[in-house]
C-alpha cells in the first residue's frame, strides 16, 4: 500500500510534519516508518539531517519517493541530493505550498492521485 510517511528523530518536528501531510495528503496513508519499512511506492518525507546522501540513494533505488526538507538548504547540498535521487530538496520554511505540491508531485508518480488545497495561516486557499 502506497502512503506518505514520515522519517524524522526529533519528536515535536515528526508530529508537526504529520500534522501537515495529514491536512494535505486526503484519502492516502499517512504515517511514521522507519528507514527498512519503507517500500516502493512510498513516499517519505524526511529532513537532510536525517536522511544521508546514501540513505537517499538507497531508498530512491527501491523506488521510495524522498522528499528532504532542509533547515539550512544550499546549492550544493541540494544539487547532492537531486544526485542521490531525491524527488525534491526544500526548505524547512513557514510556507507550506512547496512542501504541499512536492507530496502531491511524489504520490502522483507513485501511482497515488490527490490535490487538496489546504487552509493557510492567512486565510487563503
Amino acid at each position: 500500500m502506497e502512503g506518505v510517511f514520515t522519517a524524522v528523530a526529533d519528536p515535536l518536528l515528526q508530529d508537526a510534519l504529520l500534522g501537515l501531510i495529514r491536512r494535505i495528503a486526503g484519502d492516502v496513508p499517512v504515517g511514521i516508518r522507519q528507514w527498512d519499512e519503507l517500500q516502493p511506492g512510498h513516499v517519505v518525507v524526511t529532513s537532510s539531517n536525517d536522511c544521508s546522501l546514501a540513505q537517499c540513494a538507497g531508498l530512491s533505488g527501491r523506488g521510495v519517493q524522498v522528499i528532504v526538507l532542509a533547515p539550512v538548504p544550499t546549492a550544493l547540498q541540494r544539487d547532492a541530493y537531486q544526485r542521490a535521487g531525491s524527488t525534491a530538496y526544500l526548505p524547512m520554511e513557514v510556507n507550506h505550498e512547496p512542501l504541499r505540491a512536492a507530496i502531491s508531485l511524489a504520490t502522483y508518480a507513485s501511482g497515488e492521485q490527490f490535490l487538496r488545497p489546504f487552509q493557510t495561516f492567512g486565510g487563503n486557499q
